[in-house]
């Protein structure tokens, strides 16, 4: 049986979950500082958080990465298309007409998938 879907655009994320831990671990910094007597500890305490936001920003950054190789694979699709769900590269779409409005579809036989990527725009043809 043929399953039909279309290729969505990948969305890029925007690094909340680092912006509110900064935020959070600012206000808790300057706290603590303030209300500690023994600096010493308060910057033993505060330092504390330095490895988690070493982590997010990492984490972040390996997200930031995949994502970008997903648009970039979605971008390309109009010289050819990768599957997304088994990677396999297909070279040509399913012959069309090169109508205005008439679909865009790749064939991935590995997947038995028609992928759906787009319309064709006379605009740009």
């Amino acid at each position: 049986m043929l399953e039909i879907r279309t290729a969505d655009e990948p969305k890029l994320t925007r690094g909340g979950v680092i912006f509110f831990f900064t935020i959070i671990w600012g206000i808790y910094s300057a706290l603590m500082y303030y209300f500690v007597e023994e600096k010493i500890i308060a910057i033993v305490l505060i330092s504390l958080g330095l490895p988690v936001w070493m982590y997010l920003l990492n984490r972040q950054g390996r997200l930031e990465g995949f994502l970008r190789r997903q648009r970039s694979n979605y971008i390309q699709s109009k010289n050819g298309f990768c599957c997304q769900k088994c990677s396999t590269e297909i070279a040509e779409p399913i012959k069309n007409q090169n109508v205005h409005g008439e679909p865009i579809l790749y064939n991935c036989i590995k997947c038995n998938i028609l992928w759906f990527v787009g319309s064709v725009n006379s605009d740009y043809t």
